[in-house]
């Protein structure tokens, strides 16, 4: 069970770990206690996980690729 938080009190959103006001800041529960995010998609990435990895393994993996083309061209630094 989650204690709510006091009038003017501040939380740490837990995924980019921003101090946000309670008040304004939006919510998640697990496993019986309050989460408290500071936009929507610090909140989805608590909730669901598994889609941001896989966003982020596709980013990388773009980027890894132009630095390995950029390699393989005979380009150096």
């Amino acid at each position: 069970m989650s204690v709510e938080p006091s009038a003017g009190a501040t939380v740490k959103a837990p995924v980019c770990g921003t101090v946000v006001p309670a008040a304004t800041a939006l919510s998640a529960d697990r496993a019986g206690r309050t989460y408290y995010f500071c936009s929507q998609s610090c909140r989805q990435t608590f909730v669901a996980p598994e889609q941001a990895l896989r966003r982020m393994r596709r980013r990388v993996g773009i980027a890894l690729s132009g630095v390995l083309a950029w390699r393989c061209c005979g380009q150096r630094p």
